[in-house]
C-alpha cells in the first residue's frame, strides 16, 4: 500500500503482529519510490538498544507508548524557524 500511495509520513508500529515494523521500515527506506517518506516508529517495548537499531534503518523518530499527541504532531510538524531579518 506505501508503494501505491507514496505517502509523507507513516507512523509504524515497531511490533506488529505477523511482520516486523523494522523490515517494514527497511522497506521503505531502500526503495527509490518511498525512501523519502519520513518513518516515525512507535513501540510499547521501549529500550536504547532498540531505538538505536530502528533510526539506523531509516526511521525519522522514535516514540514510546503511551505518548502524547503533541509530540506527535511536533515530529510531523516541526515549529517553523523564524529567520532574523
Amino acid at each position: 500500500m506505501i508503494g501505491a500511495h507514496k505517502p509523507d509520513v507513516v507512523v509504524l508500529d515497531v511490533m506488529m503482529p505477523d511482520i516486523d515494523g523494522i523490515e517494514v521500515c527497511e522497506k521503505i527506506k531502500s526503495n527509490p519510490e518511498t525512501h523519502n517518506t519520513t518513518v516515525i516508529a512507535i513501540t510499547g517495548s521501549a529500550s536504547a538498544p532498540l531505538e538505536k537499531k530502528v533510526k539506523a534503518t531509516g526511521a525519522s523518530a522514535f516514540l514510546a507508548k503511551p505518548f502524547k499527541g503533541a509530540d506527535l504532531l511536533a515530529i510531523i510538524r516541526p515549529t517553523p524557524r523564524t529567520t532574523a531579518s
